[in-house]
């Protein structure tokens, strides 16, 4: 099944890309999906969101909550600046609230709520999606799936995507949402 994820572009928004993974438990699912996360984007025109070194400590759901409990890395590590909090923050919640049992997410680190993330934000808030931050883009990467690479590296390691493959494909996959997948289907009938 496909679920999309959320990375950084370079104009300072967040771009969905989507990723094929298998259907679980929602709470397997969604630690699965910050893991993709945190491996960082398959396409080389996004941008991760999270810092290197962050490991999911524990994940739950309750009541709609997912509780996301990370190392000190995913703080400490962090590059700072108001915007790319924000990006960091909102690239998991919108990701996870993709999932129809989660409305909210709580961050814990290291086990505790703590108070700022960066110094910008509340952390010690719940979080609800906001849409406000996602570019019209979408990031299609239907040639990677978690199970079979964690990078655009990886895969090409395995041999599953080849940089001419990629930029012969590039345009294709882009899609913008508000034009649908008829402009999609004529880009690709003009080559």
């Amino acid at each position: 099944q496909s679920y999309s994820l959320y990375f950084a572009n370079d104009k300072g928004q967040l771009a969905r890309e989507e990723r094929t993974l298998e259907v679980q438990t929602t709470t397997v699912l969604a630690k699965e999906l910050v893991d993709e996360l945190i491996a960082g984007p398959n396409s080389e025109i996004l941008l991760p969101t999270i810092p290197k070194g962050t490991r999911v400590r524990q994940l739950e759901i309750k009541e709609g909550i997912c509780y996301v409990d990370f190392n000190k890395n995913f703080q400490s590590k962090h590059s700072g600046g108001e915007n790319e909090e924000r990006l960091t923050i909102y690239s998991i919640v919108n990701t996870l609230t993709e999932l129809r049992d989660i409305e909210k997410v709580q961050f814990l680190i290291d086990g505790e709520k703590v108070e700022e993330y960066q110094g910008f934000i509340d952390f010690s808030q719940t979080f609800t999606r906001d849409e406000s931050l996602i570019s019209n883009l979408q990031i299609k990467a239907p040639l990677l799936t978690s199970k079979k690479a964690d990078s655009v590296s990886e895969a090409k390691e395995e041999g599953e995507l080849t940089t001419e493959k990629k930029d012969e494909n590039l345009e294709s996959l882009i899609v913008d949402k508000q034009a649908g997948s008829d402009n999609l289907e004529n880009k690709e009938n003009k080559k």
